[in-house]
């Protein structure tokens, strides 16, 4: 018995032919004139714990995720980094047939300019929406858009000059580049397309921008920057202040939300007490979020409702409660309506004609379809 095994373990690594076209050599299975090379796989590369850490700090992708990418590049960060974007284009594009009717609206003001921007962004489940990750993202998103709001292509402006950008055209957005802050804190530069790959593999849901609105100053005359004095005293020349709100009873930043909204103040003459103004603007804005008007005016109704309203013998008068900000009850002054209280406090604080130049209200989900 025992010399068998020592006759068997001395021929373990001997070539056998087997079959006269296979060969068993050092335990590998070799078809017949075949060249056994040893070669380095993908799975065998080694990958050091720290640039797995460090590529996670940089992408905040999944660690498997990352420790694949360094194989697949032979421990190269850069590489890695552009075989994990790679990847994220072709999860993101398996999953954007997927119904995103989840997400943020999100409202920014930059009291430098005056400029205001608004826009929504949808993921797949509030799980996701209401995640910091996906918060952060959008208020870098409307920081980056509002900043390079001049420079954006495509949209439509409206007669009021507000530059939309519907479901069909918010592309136009996705070129622009944002500064991401990895978890060391440094700041990455992508563009918006890229930076939504990144989070679309990282949290493997569909999230798209679905559209998105824009404010201009008015004559780039404005006084969200605290400055009174615009170096023209004609009280002819018309001034604006903008306000914004989104509804999140979540957070004390009122910047995102399910709901949210801007609105452009006009006036003349020199405010005696701004923040009079500033406290009116931001209640005007959680007014238009709780009461969803759609426009300023009466005049500004869509003449396809009233016709409607004229084929359903309705009384076009029976939809200026719901539709029409000034007709509204002012819900911070019951007994007035807005276009009441705007009087009563253009005598207050010493100005003319202070007026709702243009408002935007999103909620979540108004243009998704649901499945």
């Amino acid at each position: 018995m025992i010399r068998s095994l020592n006759f068997a373990l001395r021929n373990c690594n001997k070539n056998i032919l087997i079959n006269s076209n296979k060969t068993i050599n050092n335990g590998l299975l070799l078809k017949k004139n075949s060249f056994c090379t040893t070669t380095t796989t993908t799975s065998e590369v080694k990958v050091p714990t720290e640039l797995v850490v460090q590529l996670r700090k940089k992408t905040q992708s999944p660690v498997q995720e990352c420790k694949k990418a360094l194989q697949a590049s032979n421990n190269d960060m850069d590489g890695a980094i552009k075989w994990l974007l790679e990847k994220g284009k072709a999860t993101a594009e398996k999953l954007k047939s997927r119904v995103s009717a989840e997400g943020i609206i999100s409202v920014l003001v930059d009291s430098g300019s005056g400029k205001a921007v608004i826009l929504e962004m949808n993921s797949e489940t509030d799980f996701v929406s209401r995640g910091d990750i996906f918060r952060n993202l959008a208020r870098e998103i409307s920081s980056a858009t509002l900043s390079n709001s001049n420079s954006i292509t495509g949209g439509k402006l409206a007669e009021n000059g507000v530059l939309e950008f519907d479901p069909t055209q918010v592309e136009n957005i996705y070129p622009i580049k944002i500064n991401i802050t990895n978890e060391d804190g440094v700041a990455e530069e992508m563009t918006i397309k890229d930076s939504i790959v990144r989070i679309v593999s990282k949290l493997r849901e569909n999230i798209v921008i679905r559209r998105a609105s824009f404010i201009q100053p008015l004559n780039n005359n404005n006084n969200n920057n605290n400055n009174n004095n615009n170096n023209n005293n004609n009280n002819n020349n018309s001034k604006s202040y903008i306000s914004s709100y989104a509804h999140d009873s979540t957070s004390e930043k009122k910047d995102v939300g399910r709901l949210g909204s801007i609105v452009q103040f006009e006036y003349q003459g020199d405010c005696n007490n701004m923040d009079s103004l500033k406290e009116f603007a931001n209640q005007l804005a959680i007014h238009i979020v709780s009461n969803s008007p759609s426009v300023v005016t009466i005049n500004e109704i869509p003449s396809s409702v009233l016709e409607e309203c004229k084929n359903n013998n309705k009384n076009p008068e029976s939809l200026y409660d719901d539709m029409v900000l000034y007709e509204q009850s002012y819900m911070y002054s019951p007994d007035h309506s807005v276009k009441q209280y705007l009087e009563i406090l253009s005598e207050k604080l010493g100005i003319k004609n202070l007026s709702v130049k243009t408002f935007r209200r999103y909620a979540i989900g108004e243009t998704a379809e649901r499945v």
